[in-house]
């Protein structure tokens, strides 16, 4: 666990392997393990953002035991943004990132999916999530919010919605 504490934090590991699970649950056995779903809304030619704790995101939460990913991505939607999308479009694809939670070494599994909203309903932040801005944000909008976000969602917005890869 030292070699990672070391890393600097703008530096990507990659971990080639045979089998992604077993090489994982071995290589993070002492972190809790999480599941969460990320959507990436569109609606015409913007993009569904919120603010939490002064922090731009996308929505999203943890899977409970019962649902699948796709299933979590539109109930954390309807749920933090007030709007009910029907479908996934795709998964755009899946990350690991670890963090610390109350002392603990946490690896958060993140799906993410491309999601296409074609209502007018108006949307509305949900305030006990402390959610205090949900609003529809142009690509240009879009790279402007990076500067105070996560960077996992900067290196998502990059790849998907502006296309910038390295």
């Amino acid at each position: 666990m030292r070699l990672l504490k070391e890393i600097p934090k703008n530096i990507l590991v990659f971990i080639i392997c045979e089998n992604e699970e077993i090489t994982l649950s071995n290589f993070f056995k002492n972190h809790d393990f999480i599941e969460a779903a990320w959507g990436i809304v569109k609606r015409k030619d913007k993009y569904l953002v919120i603010k939490r704790n002064d922090v731009w995101d996308l929505p999203k939460g943890k899977i409970e035991h019962f649902e699948n990913p796709e299933i979590t991505a539109l109930r954390e939607i309807e749920e933090e943004c007030g709007i009910q999308c029907d479908r996934v479009e795709k998964l755009i694809y899946i990350t690991y990132h670890t963090y610390q939670f109350h002392r603990k070494n946490v690896l958060k599994k993140t799906y993410w999916f491309a999601i296409n909203y074609f209502g007018k309903k108006k949307v509305k932040p949900q305030k006990e999530e402390k959610i205090t801005i949900v609003k529809w944000v142009n690509s240009a909008r879009l790279n402007c919010i990076q500067k105070k976000t996560f960077p996992s969602l900067k290196d998502v917005i990059n790849f998907y919605v502006l296309d910038i890869t390295d």
